[in-house]
């Protein structure tokens, strides 16, 4: 038998209508019930075991309309992973490249930097031992920093 869970099914189970019509009686005799001795107390333990086995009913009766549907949901899922799993990898290589060359930058960046740094020094050491610097200082030329995002027309990464 094949379930469905739209409205208009449930409407027709016979089983969920007397679950709610039980449950509504039971709502009705919870709020009209006064408890004023304590050998009032006995029929309520007795009418919670009712309420108790209503819900299990009902519990179950929901469980027989939604178990299939996540069941179905479960294997949709596990279909698209197995689906999106070229692309998952497309985009760690990808953004993987995008570090590796990145950090190279930065390497030569710094590098680029320090032998800079390495003859401004040495011109300011023949500056104060001759007074004068006999060759012009050839820093070379730094390249700027890496963007931390990119970003084009399609999107930034």
């Amino acid at each position: 038998m094949e379930q469905s869970t739209s409205l208009v099914t449930l409407e027709n189970d016979t089983e969920v209508k007397a679950f709610f019509d039980q449950a509504v009686g039971l709502r009705e005799y919870a709020e009209d019930l006064v408890i004023l001795t304590a050998e009032d107390l006995a029929p309520v333990t007795n009418d919670l075991s009712v309420i108790a086995k209503v819900k299990k009913g009902m519990k179950d009766k929901r469980e027989s309309y939604v178990k299939p549907l996540k069941d179905r949901a479960a294997d949709f899922i596990e279909a698209f992973k197995i689906l999106m799993a070229p692309v998952e990898k497309a985009d760690s290589i990808l953004r993987e490249k995008m570090l590796t060359y990145n950090k190279e930058q930065e390497r030569i960046r710094q590098e680029q930097e320090e032998i800079n740094r390495k003859r401004q020094e040495a011109a300011e050491a023949e500056m104060k031992l001759k007074g004068e610097l006999t060759e012009s200082v050839n820093l070379v030329e730094v390249i700027p920093e890496t963007a931390k995002r990119v970003s084009t027309g399609m999107g930034s990464a």
